[in-house]
């Protein structure tokens, strides 16, 4: 199968106008001499010449020269089927070798990971390998495999990592689905930190909460824990870790209740990774958009987006009623209507939707519903270029043109 890699190239066949044009005018070879005897002689009308094209082998071999070159121009190449090769075996993450192994009777194939650069399947799958889109990787897989390859793709029986429509592939594979499911991985290879979300049918791994707080903050504790034990009912698994300010982050917190007044800049690196942080005693309130007012429209509740990441901002404090030795004058203004909303019934699950975020798209499925579908063109093999070929016969038309031309000028 011939295609072109730059079909504009072919504009170059404007350029057949010239011979044309030149091979249509008619070369008169006759002179017309003067002499005295002229003048009694009657003026006679010689008829006129039908236009024809002069030298019609010359205008071929032009017009060939000229196709030729503009063939040239646009990158012609050559690709067919391929030779048979052994067949493949691709194993996808959620499924352990021995299983694959044990369920495909394939000695003589290639075994590979459905991972980028398709590792082979001896060798580990290292955890970021295995959180690219398995819709992707197919694509690619395609793509990469030897045109006429057979090839056997082991999956879960609860596959993610797809897209909205099944997969159209120009191999045929053979599809097999084994006990199992595919981990559940964000886009840069964490293990997705939106604890009781769905993902599919499944959920994540659980989620440690860190709290730190300063003397002041201690107050706001109790309202704390309540949120976060509402949270545990509602299926969020949850891991506790409260400390000073001054403590480090775990590792694997991706929640932080912020009780200590405004944000250090060491915060901001954390929740640009990625983090979610809810802050008490906020007092830039032009800081992101509100998402949370109290009965009398003032907001309570603020969220900006910081890198990755997000932060949620109180205008007041997480504490409900007045303070001891605080009267009522001396109280935080709107704090009354602050408080109810706070202590309204569904304001823990009101912040838990928040501190989640964006549901995530859902990506999973059954892996016996989402078999790809085949396009109905057979993959080709590696392309050939064929400029060298096209080269030579550029040459060779250019060298009958020339002989041709100097032959006709001897001639006359």
């Amino acid at each position: 199968m011939i295609s072109l890699l730059a079909p504009v190239g072919l504009a170059a066949l404007a350029a057949w106008l010239v011979p044309l044009l030149l091979h249509w005018v008619r070369r008169s070879d006759r002179q017309i001499v003067l002499f005295a005897a002229m003048r009694y002689l009657r003026e006679q009308t010689h008829p006129r010449e039908r236009l024809r094209l002069h030298e019609p082998w010359l205008l071929l071999l032009r017009l060939l020269l000229i196709a030729a070159l503009a063939l040239a121009l646009a990158v012609p190449i050559l690709r067919g089927q391929g030779a048979p090769s052994a067949p493949w075996v691709l194993v996808a993450p959620g499924v352990t070798a021995v299983a694959a192994h044990a369920a495909v009777r394939e000695p003589l194939a290639e075994w590979h990971w459905l991972a980028p650069g398709l590792p082979p399947l001896d060798a580990s799958l290292p955890r970021a390998e295995s959180s690219a889109s398995l819709s992707s990787l197919l694509r690619q897989a395609d793509l990469e495999l030897p045109p006429r390859a057979a090839v056997t793709l082991v999956v879960p029986e609860e596959l993610g990592g797809l897209d909205a429509e099944r997969v159209r592939l120009a191999h045929a594979f053979t599809w097999r689905v084994l006990p199992g499911a595919s981990p559940s991985f964000t886009v840069d290879g964490r293990a997705d930190q939106r604890v009781g979300t769905e993902s599919g049918s499944r959920t994540t791994a659980p989620l440690t909460l860190a709290v730190r707080a300063d003397a002041a903050g201690e107050a706001e504790l109790p309202l704390v824990r309540a949120l976060a034990a509402a949270w545990q009912v509602e299926g969020l698994n949850l891991q506790w870790d409260s400390s000073g300010p001054d403590a480090a982050l775990p590792a694997t917190s991706a929640w932080l209740i912020w009780l200590a007044g405004p944000l250090p800049p060491g915060i901001d690196a954390w929740v640009r990774r990625g983090g979610t942080v809810l802050a008490s005693r906020q007092t830039a309130q032009d800081a992101g958009e509100v998402v949370l007012s109290d009965a009398l429209g003032a907001p309570v509740l603020r969220e900006r987006q910081l890198g990755r990441g997000r932060v949620l901002s109180l205008a007041g404090s997480l504490r409900l009623g007045e303070r001891p030795g605080v009267t009522a004058a001396q109280s935080e203004p709107g704090s009354a209507a602050r408080n109810a909303s706070l202590s309204a019934a569904d304001f823990p699950h009101t912040l838990l939707v928040l501190m989640r975020g964006p549901p995530l798209a859902p990506d999973r499925a059954a892996a016996a519903a989402v078999a790809p579908l085949a396009t109905g063109h057979a993959p080709l093999g590696p392309a050939q270029f064929l400029l060298p070929y096209l080269a030579l016969g550029v040459a060779s038309l250019l060298l009958a043109e020339r002989l041709l031309a100097t032959r006709r000028k001897v001639g006359a």
